[in-house]
């Protein structure tokens, strides 16, 4: 996850979209991290009047998550799922393609050019991977798929919250016992001692028991769905990397973006998102929260 610095930078990479339906905007900022390892994905016309929207929060390295935005579309619109409209196992299928490619020689010299590296250079397994929330609107329905511990929540006018992910943290019943079939333990929270997430993209090395299905790994893509109906006082959704929620409780962020983007004259989306990251980070270099790398995707519904 990188190292930290004495002082944190805190410019943002910031763009406002906007079509018909959406005002949107994506923010990052590096924050405390001694690198940047997050990224962010935003088509609003991604396909037949669908919208793709993603983040992705790496670890050990950028390159998964680079790779994960990258390949993320190409791997829904070659989805023979995607084609038919069943969205939910198409994101399934491309989480899992993606994580498939990144196991075989052909993903790890990819990864090397993710990276920077020379890829004629001595080959050797990834230790870097990345969480991957990432939503589909469509006409009526929004999907949600997530793995790993980035999210994503829908608000409504009238302050109604719906969340559309849930963590995969090692120490939850059903994947630590996955994870200890696997041949792994569970110690304060991490696998082995190390990472603290039970589902990821990447982290190769955690899914290499050749006894085990690749749903069966320590670690595993595959990600959870929640599926939306959309209704029509539905207002805003807000991705963000675990770094956007770790200081915050969600609603009292989400109350407050909500209260500035409503606010009249009608404030520029990024703008707000920029106003958040400020409120959270770290004033401090002792204080523990407020110091990860921060990323997010805010979809305004017209």
């Amino acid at each position: 996850m990188g190292n930290y610095q004495i002082e944190p930078v805190t410019a943002k990479n910031s763009r406002v979209i906007e079509n018909a339906r959406f005002r949107a905007a994506t923010t990052s900022m590096q924050g405390w991290r001694s690198s940047m390892e997050d990224e962010h994905l935003l088509e609003l016309h991604f396909e037949g009047g669908i919208t793709l929207a993603g983040v992705f929060d790496g670890h050990g390295g950028k390159e998964v998550a680079s790779f994960c935005k990258a390949r993320m579309p190409r791997a829904l619109r070659n989805s023979k799922s995607f084609r038919e409209g069943r969205y939910a196992e198409a994101l399934k299928e491309a989480f899992l393609e993606i994580d498939r490619l990144l196991l075989s020689e052909a993903g790890e010299l990819l990864l090397r050019r993710h990276k920077g590296e020379d890829p004629d250079g001595e080959m050797g397994v990834s230790e870097a991977g990345c969480t991957a929330t990432v939503v589909l609107v469509t006409g009526d329905r929004l999907y949600c798929a997530n793995a790993g511990d980035s999210r994503a929540y829908a608000t409504f006018r009238g302050g109604e919250i719906r969340s559309l992910s849930r963590d995969h943290l090692p120490g939850d019943p059903c994947e630590r016992h996955r994870i200890e079939r696997a041949g792994f333990v569970v110690e304060d929270g991490r696998i082995g001692g190390g990472l603290n997430l039970s589902r990821a993209i990447g982290d190769l090395k955690l899914k290499r028991n050749p006894c085990l299905d690749r749903l069966e790994q320590a670690v595993i893509a595959l990600p959870e769905i929640q599926v939306l109906d959309l209704r029509p006082d539905i207002d805003f959704i807000l991705l963000g990397c675990d770094g956007v929620w770790e200081s915050l409780p969600p609603e009292e962020g989400l109350a407050g973006v909500g209260l500035r983007l409503n606010a009249r004259p009608a404030p520029s989306p990024a703008l707000v998102l920029e106003n958040l990251f400020d409120a959270i980070i770290a004033k401090e270099p002792q204080h523990q929260l407020g110091k990860d790398n921060m990323s997010a995707v805010l979809l305004q519904f017209k």
